[in-house]
């Protein structure tokens, strides 16, 4: 199982995704979890160098 989580810069969780199988690529969750309506312009998404989703974000949203 996969889960796709949201936290705050003190470590609180904020969203988390719906759990998928593990063979479920890391682009399909963020896709398809729901957490892509709930960033705003100037919010950090920090994710692993195979995350591949830079395309995904809105302009405004950083990837590191």
């Amino acid at each position: 199982m996969k889960f796709a989580i949201g936290c705050a810069n003190n470590g609180t969780v904020t969203w988390c995704s719906p759990a998928y199988p593990g063979c479920t690529s890391d682009r399909a969750i963020v896709q398809y979890s729901g957490i892509l309506p709930h960033l705003r312009t100037g919010d950090l998404v920090m994710a692993d160098k195979r995350f591949l989703i830079a395309d995904l974000l809105l302009p405004g949203i950083s990837l590191n």
